[in-house]
């Protein structure tokens, strides 16, 4: 997939192989899930659980649906923690993502705090 976007400073820009991907999680599990295909790798934009369905291991469900994704087709996963989605703090966050084998991103070539590299 191909197609046109804008960044924040308006510039426009070309985004190759960008897709949703693993959508039917999101009827499945009852939460709001942005994980885009980036080509070479995959980005988790957001895992929204409802506050009613908080601390029931469905975060850790979706996750594990997300790192088996990730595992068969060979791509890392990066993301940046953060709490503007009902999470209770940035720190919480990380221990759970680091659950997952995620690890701080040493790499500055990608502005995502957190990378998870697949099992290849």
């Amino acid at each position: 997939m191909c197609r046109t976007g804008s960044n924040r400073y308006g510039m426009k820009h070309l985004m190759l192989y960008e897709a949703f991907v693993l959508q039917d999680l999101e009827d499945r599990y009852g939460v709001a899930l942005d994980l885009w295909d980036r080509g070479d790798y995959l980005e988790l934009d957001r895992i929204v659980v409802p506050a009613d369905k908080r601390g029931t291991g469905i975060g850790s469900q979706v996750m594990q649906h997300i790192v088996d994704y990730a595992d068969r087709t060979g791509k890392d996963i990066r993301l940046t923690p953060d709490t503007s989605f009902g999470g209770t703090s940035v720190a919480r966050l990380t221990r759970f993502y680091k659950g997952f084998g995620f690890q701080k991103n040493k790499d500055y070539e990608h502005r995502a705090s957190m990378v998870r590299y697949a099992d290849k």
